[in-house]
């Protein structure tokens, strides 16, 4: 499954992953690249700690619980 990173004001795509990131450091390393900002329109991209607290995500498993 690929992710996109798209920017909140003109849907411009910053980057595209293959897979689903383990971790928040390639979204640190993105912002840091871009100096912040959207290449297109200059919109400011959340911070790091905002972003990992909006894709924060819980797996949960769709089988069923056998117990004894």
């Amino acid at each position: 499954m690929a992710t996109e990173i798209k920017c909140k004001e003109c849907n411009h795509i910053l980057l595209k992953f293959d897979g689903v990131p383990s971790d928040i450091l390639w979204y640190s390393k993105l912002r840091y690249k871009l100096g912040g900002n959207c290449q297109k329109c200059g919109n400011k991209l959340p911070s790091v700690s905002k972003y990992a607290n909006k894709m924060h995500l819980e797996v949960k498993s769709f089988l069923p619980v056998i117990t004894k």
